[in-house]
């Protein structure tokens, strides 16, 4: 989700950019433009340094590469998605999501990938318990409140992968 931003307001001091205008009283805005008189450059008081060390970067990349490394180990070869969000201390935090439901169906069906035209061509099957437990696994990512509307959910995405469901 994009953050929204407001507008900084311009101080006193700084007079407003009178952008050049079109002969239909329109800005001009042929040429290079930046921001650099509105926007104040400020920096939080509790960082003390604008870049890290060579040291500091090289252990801040393994710290954060070990714990997701050590989140993800059991997963496998399935894709695990992370939404990571980093903080103006340098601080992070991060939160992963369950495999995509296509790959999880392209694991329970045996198929290396989905059909180009599913409504023609039918790359394989998956029974319904199995789409039931890929519901079930998926349940917190989906925007579900039952399981019945999750398993429909999946037997859609199967579908649209060119997989039958077989009882």
């Amino acid at each position: 989700m994009a953050s929204q931003r407001r507008q900084p307001t311009p101080s006193p001091k700084t007079p407003m950019a009178n952008p050049p205008r079109t002969s239909e009283g329109h800005p001009d805005l042929q040429g290079f433009w930046n921001n650099t008189s509105v926007t104040r450059l400020e920096r939080p008081e509790n960082v003390s340094q604008l870049v890290l060390s060579e040291l500091e970067a090289e252990r801040y990349e393994q710290g954060s590469t070990w714990v997701v490394n050590a989140k993800t180990q059991n997963a496998g070869e399935l894709k695990i998605p992370v939404v990571i969000t980093v903080y103006a201390d340098r601080s992070f935090s991060f939160i992963t999501k369950t495999p995509p439901a296509p790959d999880l169906l392209m694991k329970a069906a045996g198929v290396d990938k989905g059909s180009a035209t599913p409504n023609k061509t039918k790359v394989g099957s998956v029974t319904r318990k199995q789409v039931e437990e890929i519901a079930q696994l998926k349940m917190p990512d989906l925007n579900c409140f039952r399981l019945e509307a999750a398993i429909k959910t999946i037997e859609g995405t199967a579908r649209n992968m060119g997989l039958t469901i077989s009882d």
